[in-house]
């Protein structure tokens, strides 16, 4: 996960569900690569042999690790996914000229940016610097002060903190007209994010200004309650995301609803010419802005799922009768896009927690529901079936029982012949 000292394990007794602080940690196949068994990894050092989902924008990552030798060449999982742009729905039919880029870039549409585009605000600036009692009443928008350091870093909190919008002096065009900017909401720059590099080369007046460095970014904890502030408030927003994904999935057929924004058109060129994953946490902004090249928008894609390349030799060095069908099984795996809105949908209906049994029950019934869709993944030859084998055939016992009986009257007669000739 990133973390020291967090874990991701569907077996995990806790039943935690932890995002990992990395997009993709390939540093933890190289790790299960040199080890065989992740067991034996020390303490607080991530290891695993399966990363299941990886997108394009790490491409050039993973090929590093495959020319190295501890990746395998990866293969597509089954999904199509897409990282897009999105803006809510209400924001959408408020004005339509938002989902495209030719209504959000250049100097003429500076001012619309930022006056559309607010700061969100987390709870604790919210009662220091722009509550009238600093929310020792309830007003409406927070029912009190925070008492938890959690909640004070929190922009939505069910039931306690319904978020707030606000212009800040970035949005003040009168005092800054040149650079005076709306907000969007970009991701850890160790996810794959180009925010940076699309706002700035294609003139969108757009920065975020979340608590994560390098690129200001935001948590993905933080990000889920802008959206649910937004809604919670009807307040416009920005946002960078992608699908599928269970939160995008939660406000389908609502005000909402995610909206894509279209920027200027994806090629293999503009691919190319993205920016690398050290670029996109690089300190300096212009290496994180990287070349006009690679700022289009982002192209749907085969996902892909990358496997330590020790798992074949785990796997293929040991006796057949010790063999697991694990690495033969995740080989063949493909899981659909229709399969995995089903199972998001399932996580979402739960409803009892969300970050820990949710997910692991979701799993469960989509497992049991489409077990007959999953056999047909499992290697020839499984599940085993323990059978005793009769060691003997009948025509060898005939013919061991012939040969003992002649064994036995030559015996017999010999000691009849000695008898008699003893003397």
């Amino acid at each position: 996960t990133g973390f020291d000292d967090k874990g991701f394990s569907f077996y995990d007794i806790d039943n935690s569900f932890t995002y990992a602080k990395k997009g993709y940690d390939f540093a933890s196949l190289e790790e299960a690569n040199r080890l065989g068994d992740c067991r034996n990894s020390s303490k607080g050092k991530s290891c695993a042999h399966v990363i299941p989902e990886a997108w394009n924008e790490h491409k050039k990552a993973w090929l590093i690790g495959e020319e190295a030798g501890y990746i395998e060449g990866s293969e597509g999982n089954g999904m199509v996914g897409k990282i897009s742009v999105y803006i809510s729905k209400f924001t959408a039919l408020n004005d339509s000229s938002l989902i495209s880029h030719y209504g959000l870039q250049g100097e003429t549409n500076r001012v619309k940016m930022a006056q559309t585009f607010k700061r969100p605000t987390n709870w604790i600036d919210y009662c220091e610097q722009v509550s009238s009692n600093n929310c020792t009443e309830n007003d409406g928008i927070a029912r009190s002060y925070p008492s938890t350091l959690d909640e004070q870093s929190s922009y939505f909190v069910p039931g306690k903190y319904i978020g707030h919008f606000r212009n800040t002096e970035k949005n003040d065009c009168v005092a800054h007209p040149r650079n005076c900017s709306g907000h969007i909401v970009d991701a850890p720059c160790e996810w794959a994010t180009n925010i940076e590099s699309q706002m700035y080369w294609n003139n969108i007046a757009l920065e975020s200004d979340g608590p994560l460095e390098p690129n200001s970014s935001y948590s993905y904890p933080h990000m889920i309650q802008i959206w649910h502030a937004a809604n919670a408030t009807r307040s416009d927003i920005i946002v960078w995301w992608w699908r599928p994904d269970a939160t995008s999935q939660e406000f389908d057929n609502t005000l909402g609803e995610f909206q894509p924004v279209q920027l200027p058109k994806p090629s293999e060129q503009c691919s190319y010419a993205r920016i690398t994953d050290e670029e996109r946490c690089s300190a300096d902004v212009k290496v994180r802005r990287g070349k006009p090249g690679g700022s289009c928008d982002y192209e749907a894609q085969a996902i892909q799922k990358l496997i330590a390349a020790s798992l074949y030799s785990l796997t293929y060095d040991v006796s057949e009768a010790s063999k697991s069908p694990g690495y033969d099984f995740i080989k063949r795996l493909r899981i659909s896009d229709l399969a995995m809105e089903s199972v998001l949908r399932s996580w979402l209906a739960v409803g009892k927690d969300r970050y820990g049994y949710d997910a692991r029950a979701a799993v469960c019934k989509w497992v049991h529901d489409n077990m007959d869709e999953l056999e047909r993944y499992v290697p020839k030859g499984y599940p085993r079936v323990m059978q005793e084998d009769d060691l003997y055939s009948i025509g060898m016992l005939r013919a061991a029982r012939w040969v003992g009986g002649c064994s036995l009257m030559s015996v017999v007669l010999t000691a009849a012949i000695v008898h008699r000739g003893r003397k």
